[in-house]
């Protein structure tokens, strides 16, 4: 569910158990109520999650899921699992409803198709004048730190965009401190 406004997301992962499959491009029709209200497929972004390795020491590491990156049609291992992002800002005029369509996407030879719904709430949140929204930004660290300038911009803006109003941000120097 989502309020008119805001970012409405899904996130699901497709898994391949048995052979090597190649995985086409997720597709999303339209959104639509019993009573004609659309949500159009073209202002829903598709996207993929990429995994990053992070050295924890000399031996081991974490494989974290980090980067929301365009989709890409990938050859998809046995046993292997591809994580897609689906987003999209609901209008603030956006009618009360739930919403309803289907993602398709093609495994191999097997086209396979999903149900979407995104119930839209009656009503709009509002946020406080007194209330301070803050992370804690990674920029200080790998990947983050290696980020081009356009990247790094990039990620300040769609902390804001969701809402953050506040970082807590560990500069590491004066350099940083600079940037």
């Amino acid at each position: 569910f989502v309020t008119p406004g805001e970012y409405a997301v899904w996130h699901f992962a497709l898994h391949n158990p048995k052979e090597p499959r190649r995985l086409e491009r997720m597709t999303l029709g339209a959104l639509k109520t019993g009573e004609g209200h659309e949500i159009p497929a073209s202002a829903l972004t598709i996207s993929q999650v990429r995994f990053w390795d992070y050295p924890r020491g000399p031996y081991t590491y974490y494989n974290i899921p980090e980067l929301i990156e365009p989709q890409a049609p990938v050859d998809l291992d046995a046993g292997a699992n591809r994580i897609f992002w689906v987003q999209n800002r609901i209008p603030e005029t956006c009618p009360a409803g739930v919403y309803t369509g289907a993602a398709r996407v093609v495994c191999g030879t097997t086209a396979i198709e999903l149900p979407v719904r995104l119930r839209v709430l009656p009503f709009t949140l509002q946020s406080p004048t007194n209330m301070v929204w803050a992370v804690y930004s990674r920029q200080h660290v790998r990947p983050q730190k290696d980020y081009p300038e356009e990247l790094a911009v990039r990620y300040y803006r769609d902390m804001a965009d969701y809402g953050v109003t506040a970082l807590h941000h560990t500069m590491g120097s004066e350099a940083g401190v600079r940037k």
